[in-house]
């Protein structure tokens, strides 16, 4: 396995992850009984700026878990797709091989590109599935 985590950031960047977490949990949470059988769709996360799926803060030892792998870990009700985009491509490189050891990879992609060019593309892909509903976290820092 590579050994790149992005290194970066401060306490701030705990906090965020923090709240990207809870956030992420109380959304599927909501979502938790749902679809109801009159009105199914599918729950899909898209991560605009994913980068290498690590963190190590300056100063630790350790990496901690990027707000991608958490949303691949969202206990409530798992999303069924999930969409991961960098413009790094050794950050999606890292990210791939993190998600490749998970037995439930092929429901996620990881996405080499501009954000700015594929959350329009992800949205026009999401008008050509007629009929069949989605509802999305997307999650742009």
């Amino acid at each position: 396995m590579s050994e790149r985590q992005q290194s970066y950031g401060s306490g701030a960047t705990i906090e965020k992850l923090d709240v990207h977490q809870r956030y992420a949990d109380a959304f599927t949470t909501a979502l938790r009984n749902q679809p109801r059988s009159d009105e199914p769709f599918d729950l899909h996360y898209v991560d605009a700026f994913a980068g290498s799926g690590e963190v190590l803060l300056p100063g630790d030892r350790e990496a901690v878990a990027g707000s991608a792998l958490q949303a691949l870990e969202v206990k409530s009700r798992q999303f069924d797709r999930l969409l991961f985009i960098d413009a790094d491509q050794n950050n999606c490189e890292h990210l791939r091989e993190l998600i490749s050891e998970r037995q439930d990879s092929a429901r996620a992609t990881v996405t080499l590109g501009d954000a700015n060019e594929e959350i329009p593309e992800y949205c026009s892909w999401l008008r050509s599935r007629a009929g069949r509903l989605v509802r999305a976290l997307i999650f742009v820092d």
